[in-house]
């Protein structure tokens, strides 16, 4: 492109000449010149040129800031985005719009912000948006598994740009360590996020579908139980010579009593427990329920059969002047930590492999079902189990209610009798019909246990007294 100015100094010399003459301008060819008095002061270089069909004027910068090279290396950079079809002070404003979006970027990565569209970004707002429902520590599992596994290698990532590969590599070093559980459920949470970009519009994929045939498969380990029923009588006169702390000892006897969770049971609290009318209500809060469920539920109703009230009677006026029935060993004010009930076992010589706290339920809904002919559906109630078919978890306050008393009635007399070194009753339950459990069994079977003639037709009865109390309640 032609230029009139050899050089600086010619260019000076020019400049001389025109302020002399008034002029406000020295003009080098291609549209380019040197506006010679600006606002504020000195001198700057403008560029006029057209684009569709207007006429348009960019500035080059100030000189001598900026020299007559640079200058004219600008002008032709210019006129290079215009025989393309562009117009360059658009252009222009882009690349300053990609320059401060850049420069956002930075300050806020600096800060320690996740990089907008980036996995990070996604995983944090998909976060905060749903773990509104769920609970603190479920939340604070499920970030912390992304947090270390996922984000170092993928987090600075666009979400869109995410492969198979890549995060197949990921999961695979979870796998390496040998927590495969953990693997799967990092890809079930990798998978809600990619599920929630593309519904938010910031992919278009979810790669983590179809995934989990790529990684080893998770062997289900069952808490350890013993349900055969002589053996079960063995552990429960062992629990009852326990020569340790008395309230480990009753824990572990109302475990066994009451088919609840190890959690609930050292969580028991006194203002819970009706003694005078048997019956222990379980706040919905402190049920194993999602968010929802624990502010909508209704309390979870466990009958105490007499034996049962028989040991925390005993227990109140060691714990009774506080909250909590089974305390901590050197507080009141916290209830029984959460390895108490194990180390216990452990104490009394029965091994982690054969039976734990938690496998208390299984023992008792196995021997109870397949051992006393109590009918599944009730012994699952009784577990606080939520129920499968279209009526999904909603119980009724007192859903098989006045089976659930003389289930347990029966039981925790079983219960009791082992404890003493009696060995589990022999009898051999009829199949029960429907929902209803048996009730010749179960008469059989009280006799057997109280040396007391029982019929039949005495426990209907006292079923129906029953029935209707709980009807009332």
């Amino acid at each position: 492109m032609d230029s009139i100015y050899r050089d600086e100094k010619a260019l000076s010399r020019a400049i001389t000449a025109a302020e002399k003459d008034g002029r406000k301008r020295v003009t080098d060819g291609g549209g380019m010149f040197l506006l010679l008095t600006v606002k504020g002061g000195g001198r700057a270089w403008r560029l006029d040129y057209t684009f569709g069909g207007k006429r348009k004027q960019m500035s080059l910068g100030v000189h001598p800031d900026v020299t007559l090279v640079q200058a004219r290396r600008k002008r032709n950079e210019a006129w290079a985005l215009l025989e393309g079809g562009k117009d360059p002070s658009a252009e222009r404003q882009t690349d300053r719009k990609a320059v401060q979006a850049v420069a956002v970027v930075e300050k806020l990565v600096a800060r320690g912000g996740a990089i907008p569209g980036s996995f990070r970004a996604v995983f944090e707002e998909w976060h905060q948006t749903r773990s509104s429902g769920w609970s603190p520590s479920y939340a604070e599992k499920t970030k912390a598994r992304i947090t270390n596994d996922i984000l170092p290698w993928l987090g600075d990532l666009p979400i869109g740009s995410i492969d198979e590969k890549a995060l197949l590599e990921c999961l695979r070093r979870v796998q390496a360590r040998g927590a495969i559980e953990s693997a799967h459920s990092t890809l079930q949470n990798c998978g809600q996020v990619f599920r929630f970009g593309v519904a938010t519009g910031q992919c278009s994929r979810n790669p983590a579908q179809g995934m989990s045939g790529a990684l080893t498969p998770v062997i289900v380990k069952h808490m350890a139980a013993i349900i055969a029923p002589d053996r079960f009588a063995q552990l429960l006169a062992t629990v009852n010579g326990y020569h340790g702390s008395i309230t480990t000892r009753y824990a572990l006897l109302i475990l066994a009593m009451t088919f609840q969770r190890p959690g609930n049971v050292r969580a028991m609290r006194w203002a819970d427990l009706d003694l005078d009318g048997g019956m222990w209500s379980i706040p919905s809060d402190d049920m194993k329920r999602t968010v929802q469920q624990k502010a909508s539920g209704r309390p979870h109703l466990v009958p105490l059969c007499p034996e049962a009230v028989a040991i925390l009677r005993e227990l109140h006026p060691l714990t009774g002047k506080g909250a909590y029935v089974f305390v901590a060993e050197h507080t009141s004010l916290r209830p029984m930590s959460e390895n108490t009930l194990n180390m216990a076992l452990r104490r009394m010589g029965i091994a982690g492999a054969e039976q734990t706290s938690h496998g208390f339920r299984t023992s008792a809904r196995t021997i109870a079902v397949e051992r006393m002919g109590v009918d599944p559906e009730i012994a699952e109630a009784q577990l606080a189990h939520k129920k499968s078919g279209p009526r999904g978890g909603a119980y009724d306050r007192a859903e098989y209610m006045a089976q659930r008393v003389a289930m347990m009635a029966l039981w925790g007399r079983t219960v009791a009798s082992c404890a003493k070194g009696e060995p589990f009753p022999i009898i051999k339950p009829a199949k029960p019909a429907g929902d209803q459990i048996d009730m010749a069994t179960v008469a059989a079977l009280l006799a057997q246990l109280t040396g007391k003639p029982v019929t039949a037709e005495v426990l209907k009865t006292a079923l129906a007294v029953a029935s209707k109390a709980a009807a009332g309640s």
